[in-house]
Parts: structure tokens; sequence; C-alpha cells
């Protein structure tokens, strides 16, 4: 007290007590009281802080100052659990002040942060007993770490920090406050954090294959956040936290639904289902959806009214990967050349395109998925002598089989 300044000594009488083992009951219970009620209307501090251990109930606690780090996490927790107890004729707020040593030189305190933490132990085992205690500042830690692969991230409100002169510099603060949040959440909150990113971006969690976000894999993380949910091992925060987003947990109904929707949009501009290879709409590979819609099919596992579906659209079901990656280079070449005179062997992403043409898709010998409609002029199939040109602004369907070919006006 006397080494305070007079305008910053606290106002009313001081008592001052100490607690250990060797006193009796009876001197416990009256330093206490006096701490549950100061006398004189005062202030009242008593050390030893384990005093407040299991069975003693002081609500009127309004600050615990832990000098020393703790080894018993259980310790931690009774002490915490003392200044968060409300008393009903108070101001309803406690402080836990926790005195950290700081290097000498402030420089070095980047370092110290970067390492194991040593001189932060105590602040760091508060902060997880507070977070066992109080669900409310959980959830605020949880919130600021899943901010941190965006570079937001803030230390809670309640949570102050008080630097000497020269020490809270811009990058130093973030530093510490990046480091306290990794050491009192989980990892999860990272993923979830980027997720939630990606929710915001695009309305939904269908994360595409490779996806990667502030330094997070997110389709790996989202699996297996279906696979733990799936054996049992999420913890329902977690469950509740993803259903917020409107998480999938069984997406084949929902790709199916989405399939089904650019399957749709796909024939309502084009009037048939021959996508060509790489076609994707709004991230969703809907070349590669109706291959496996035609593996079903062909192995008995897609449903009849997935079937009916599809079947609805003109959808060719005899088409195999390897014909639309044919299409693909047909539609490549007419690219480059403007026809489809293709000669003799010339090859298209490794696709022998002459023989492609030529050659028949079923042992009937017709070609139904070599239909496709070209903007632009039509050219002669390979092998045929002559062909007929419509004027170059009109779309022509050009039907190939390896016997005859024929054009016809869109």
């Amino acid at each position: 007290m006397e080494s305070l300044p007079a305008g910053e000594r606290p106002k009313g009488r001081l008592t001052v007590g100490h607690v250990d083992g060797t006193q009796s009951i009876t001197q416990r219970r009256l330093h206490l009281r006096r701490l549950a009620d100061p006398p004189e209307d005062g202030w009242t501090v008593l050390s030893n802080a384990r005093c407040l251990g299991e069975g003693v109930d002081v609500p009127a606690v309004d600050a615990i100052v832990l000098t020393a780090p703790k080894e018993s996490p259980v310790d931690v927790v009774q002490v915490v659990g003392r200044a968060v107890r409300r008393n009903p004729a108070g101001s309803g707020i406690a402080t836990i002040l926790l005195p950290v040593l700081l290097p000498d030189d402030p420089a070095d305190m980047t370092s110290d942060l970067a390492g194991n933490m040593t001189r932060w132990a105590t602040l760091l085992q508060t902060l997880r007993a507070l977070r066992a205690h109080d669900s409310a500042l959980a959830a605020d830690l949880d919130l600021q770490r899943a901010r941190t692969g965006a570079g937001a991230a803030e230390l809670p409100p309640r949570l102050l920090v008080r630097l000497p002169d020269g020490y809270a510099s811009e990058q130093l603060l973030r530093h510490l406050t990046v480091r306290v949040l990794e050491e009192t959440t989980p990892d999860w909150m990272v993923g979830y954090g980027a997720l939630r990113d990606f929710h915001a971006d695009h309305g939904h969690t269908r994360v595409p294959t490779g996806h990667l976000r502030q330094g997070v894999r997110l389709d790996r993380w989202v699996f297996r956040q279906r696979a733990d949910h799936k054996a049992g091992r999420l913890a329902q925060d977690r469950v509740d936290h993803l259903n917020a987003l409107g998480f999938h947990w069984e997406p084949r109904e929902g790709i199916w639904a989405r399939g089904l929707t650019y399957a749709r949009r796909f024939h309502a501009e084009h009037v048939h289902l021959h996508v060509p290879h790489g076609h994707v709409l709004d991230g969703f590979d809907l070349y590669t959806w109706l291959w496996q819609q035609r593996a079903a099919r062909r192995g008995g596992t897609l449903p009849a009214g997935r079937v009916a579906d599809l079947d609805a659209l003109g959808i060719d079901w005899s088409i195999r990967a390897s014909h639309h990656d044919g299409y693909a280079a047909a539609r490549r070449f007419h690219a480059d050349h403007g026809h489809l005179d293709v000669p003799f062997g010339h090859t298209v992403n490794a696709i022998d395109l002459y023989r492609w043409l030529s050659g028949p898709s079923a042992p009937s010998g017709s070609a139904p998925w070599k239909h496709w409609a070209f903007t632009g002029p039509s050219a002669r199939p390979p092998g045929s002598a002559t062909s007929q040109r419509p004027p170059p602004t009109t779309s022509v369907k050009a039907i190939y089989t390896p016997a005859r070919a024929t054009t016809a006006p869109g």
C-alpha cells in the first residue's frame, strides 16, 4: 500500500490475512469471515489462495491473483471457480489477475511466444479452467479461433492484456492473440472457420475435391466430419455448429438432386444430354455425374425412379466415357478448323479422331451418340467425297455412321 501513489490507493480499511495448514479451524474461519465481509466496509486480502479449494464457499470474492504456475489442473479449476461464483450482495463481476514475467528486451518476446510459452503457463491453465466453467467464454474463444485463418481473430472482450510501454506493438499483440487461441481451443475450429468462410462465399457446404482454404484441405476435413459423425465420435456441439451451416451429412442424396437439376438445365439449353468431357456448372462436374449414373444403371444399382427421371431427358444409356472423350476431341477439332473433314490417322487429345468418327458404337452399326449440333458450316465426314454446306450462320446437325453421311438443317 505504501508503495502506491496516494491517488491509486483503495479507499477504506485494508485487512490482511493468511491461511495455512497449521492453523486451527477457528482461525481459518475468522479469516474467511473477514474475506466475505471486510471490517469497516473496507477490503480484505487473503493468502494463500489454496485456502479456497474444495469445500470452501466464499461468493464475496471479487478477485483472485495467481502469481505462480500451478501444476495441478484441479487446483486451477477450484480456485477459478471461486472467482466466478456469483455474489448476491456484490457487483456480480470478478477479476482474475495473471502476472506474466516478460523478457527484458521486447524483441525477445516474439521468440518466447513461438516456443513452448513457459512464461504463459499460468495464463493458459487459467483460461482452460475458465472455459470449462463458462460456456459463453468457450464459445467466444472458439469463434475467434475460427477466424484465425482469415487473419481477423481477436481475444474475447473479457480478456484484457496490459503490456508495458515498448511491448504493445500491433504485430506482437496479433502474435500473442493467435498463440493464446491455439493453446486454449481445439484445432477443429480452424477447419470449421474455413468451412464457414466457404459457406459465406457459396451459400452451401458442398466443397469440391482439392479445395484449399485458409491453409486447410477443406474437402478432406469435411470427409472426416462425416466419418466421425457416422462412427459416433463427433461431439454434439460440433454437430450443432455444422448443422447451423446446413451441412449435408449424407451428401449422396444432395448430389443426385444437384446433378438432376444441372442435367435439366443442360437439356433445356442443348435439347440433348451429350455433355462434353469436363463440362462444369457452378463447380459441379456434370459429365462425371452422368457417367456415374450410366455405370450405376449397368450395375443395377440405380433406382427405377432415377432411371425414369433421366429417361425423360432422353439420356442415351449406351454412351461410355470414351464416347465423351471422342466428342470432346471432335469439338476441339471443329473449333480449330471450322469443319470435321478429319484426315486419316489424325489424333486430338490422344484420340484417333478419324477412327472414332468412322467406327460404330453398337452391333447394329448405328452411332446415335454421334449426333451433335455445331454452330457454323458443316463438313463432309471422313471418307465422304462431297458435303452439303449450308450458309455459315446456319446451325446444322451432322449425323455420322460408318456407311453414310448426311446433313440436315437444324
